[in-house]
């Protein structure tokens, strides 16, 4: 999507995501960011599908527990769920869970009942649209919203959203999702946030993470908690933790840099760091930038390749394959 220079962007991959790693609020504190995630983000994400479920015809119920043409062909169809885990017994040294799924086909009842079932956080709540073939099936994802509280960490909450990558060719399309970030993260001292391609879900690593041998860890449950110590990943969008700015000299030092068009101190906590002022300029030049940057807070040691035999594969993962101990 790049205007300029070579385009930091992966041949196949055609859906962004944006994640968002904090501390788990309090209940209350939780069910009010919730709500305004998943009433708001729909709104700037997919207004026109929002506008269409609202609109347009009733669509089956049963469709949500059994494989059947899911409204008429060419509508939109979504859905909401609540998902929560249990401890049920302890097995070979290790906790397992039962869980309750609850999920239902997109109405303004089941609206309103999902938006209900955040005063009582869920392990995870998902919000999904799709567009429905001419057979009346749904032909691939159009977003994906997730409030996900992880049962492995129960400290820690993740926002996590997913959307063409096409969205972004409109300038008005980029603010809008700026703007949603933007006013999410405010208030909430994030830990880290990031705009990049959907290599692992809303549920993974970055790909720092995941080509990075000098990520210690491999699970997630390693790398979240060291939000607040190192950077997990970089890319159009980051959000640094306000401890791990400090240890590049806070806003000011990274505003200095040139690496980004804006450096921004959020209130509560935390950087604000945007690479281009326009996501079709985000190119390999100013994603080494970034890189550069923020260097000194990656984990050492040279990402590898997503197929060893084949060095140049590398590229599907947007991250520069140095180490970046040795641009310090």
């Amino acid at each position: 999507m790049s205007r300029t220079g070579k385009p930091a962007r992966l041949a196949g991959r055609d859906t962004l995501r944006c994640m968002i790693d904090v501390e788990m609020p309090g209940a209350d504190r939780y069910a009010r960011i919730a709500r305004r995630w998943f009433d708001a983000g729909f709104s700037v994400l997919a207004p026109g599908q929002r506008a269409a479920l609202e609109t347009g015809p009733k669509l089956p119920p049963e469709a949500i527990r059994r494989p059947m043409p899911c409204g008429p062909p060419g509508a939109t169809w979504g859905f909401v769920s609540a998902t929560r885990y249990f401890p049920k017994t302890i097995r070979a040294g290790r906790q397992t869970y039962t869980h309750k799924n609850s999920g239902r086909v997109w109405s303004a009842r089941s609206w309103k009942w999902f938006l209900e079932q955040l005063a009582d956080p869920p392990h995870d709540a998902t919000l999904g649209t799709a567009h429905l073939d001419n057979a009346g099936y749904p032909d691939g994802p159009r977003i994906r919203m997730t409030a996900w509280w992880p049962r492995e960490l129960p400290g820690w909450l993740r926002l996590a959203f997913s959307a063409a990558e096409s969205d972004l060719a409109d300038p008005g399309r980029q603010q809008a999702w700026l703007a949603f970030v933007r006013e999410t993260v405010t208030d909430l001292n994030p830990a880290f946030g990031i705009i990049d391609y959907q290599y692992d879900f809303l549920y993974g690593n970055t790909a720092f993470e995941a080509r990075s041998n000098g990520a210690a860890g491999v699970l997630l449950a390693d790398q979240i908690p060291r939000s607040r110590e190192r950077l997990r990943g970089y890319d159009w969008l980051t959000i640094c933790s306000q401890e791990v700015a400090g240890r590049l000299g806070g806003a000011e030092a990274l505003r200095g840099t040139g690496a980004f068009h804006e450096v921004a101190q959020l209130p509560a906590g935390g950087v604000w760091l945007l690479a281009t002022a326009d996501y079709r300029d985000f190119d390999e030049e100013a994603l080494d930038r970034v890189f550069r940057a923020l260097a000194p807070v990656l984990p050492p040691g040279k990402p590898s390749p997503a197929d060893e035999r084949d060095p140049g594969n590398g590229r599907d993962y947007r991250i520069v394959y140095q180490d970046a101990a040795e641009v310090r």
